[in-house]
């Protein structure tokens, strides 16, 4: 179990990755877990998962995500509750639904980000923040469909974070297009020349309000008050129930939802 607690400890301190990404790490450990897990039956197994997938669930409540994903896994392995399987093919069937799961988010971000892509036009001025794996590989997306434009970054560097995490997305985008990194102290600056805001989203609340990374805030209050439409792009694992509670990590930023123009999902 060594290895399941060292990935719990990695998931609940990492500062480098999206919510996306740590939504799916998630899975991962439990899926780790299943095949690791001591258990003497069936009962015991599904007892342990549990408590563990409680303990991960809130992890970061900030993302919803990784909410969202482990309570579709421990519902599914909870309908084996009554198997005839033996507690090894229990294990094989866990470790199968965090599979399922994993390819079925996959599938879900492809179609995100297809649906993200159309909102880049050629020869615009797209401005977002933050670190978000979905708008990087929407621009790639729009990138390889033969439309070129302009992308000014806000460095997005949290008070008190050792992370610009903006800087870190203009490297993981890596393409010949006009990339500005600008300063998180000019965003009202440097808006007029943008057409457009497009921002990830760690968790959106019912009543239509965003989690996402700094300096999400100000940009998108900045694009409402210049007039210039700001676009949410994300995943419909990212989109909060009733019973999710969240909680403002150091680093993240709530947008109200008159802020936003729309939010899109795949």
């Amino acid at each position: 179990m060594k290895e399941v607690k060292e990935a719990i400890y990695n998931l609940k301190n990492d500062q480098t990755h999206g919510a996306s990404y740590l939504a799916l790490e998630a899975v991962r450990i439990l899926k780790k877990a299943a095949l690791l897990l001591p258990a003497a039956d069936n009962i015991s197994f599904l007892q342990s998962m549990n408590h563990l997938s409680e303990d991960i669930k809130t992890i970061r409540p900030s993302m919803v995500s990784i909410y969202n994903l482990v309570s579709s896994y421990t519902a599914e392995l909870n309908r084996e509750e009554n198997t005839s399987l033996s507690l090894p093919d229990l294990r094989l069937k866990a470790a199968a639904i965090a599979d399922s799961i994993i390819n079925q988010v996959l599938t879900r971000q492809k179609q995100t980000i297809q649906k993200g892509s159309q909102l880049v036009k050629d020869k615009s001025t797209l401005i977002t923040c933050s670190y978000s794996s979905t708008i990087i590989e929407i621009i790639k997306s729009a990138y390889r469909q033969g439309r070129r434009f302009a992308v000014l970054i806000a460095r997005s560097h949290p008070p008190g974070s050792s992370y610009a995490y903006g800087e870190r997305a203009a490297r993981k985008i890596d393409l010949p297009l006009n990339i500005k990194i600008i300063p998180d102290d000019c965003i009202n600056l440097y808006l007029p020349q943008a057409d457009y805001v497009l921002l990830g989203a760690d968790t959106v609340l019912r009543d239509g309000s965003v989690i996402n990374g700094y300096p999400s805030l100000e940009l998108a209050r900045e694009a409402f008050n210049h007039r210039i439409p700001c676009y949410v792009i994300c995943e419909t694992h990212k989109i909060a129930g009733e019973h999710f509670i969240p909680h403002l990590e150091a680093g993240f930023d709530l947008i109200p939802a008159s802020f936003i123009t729309q939010i899109i999902t795949g």
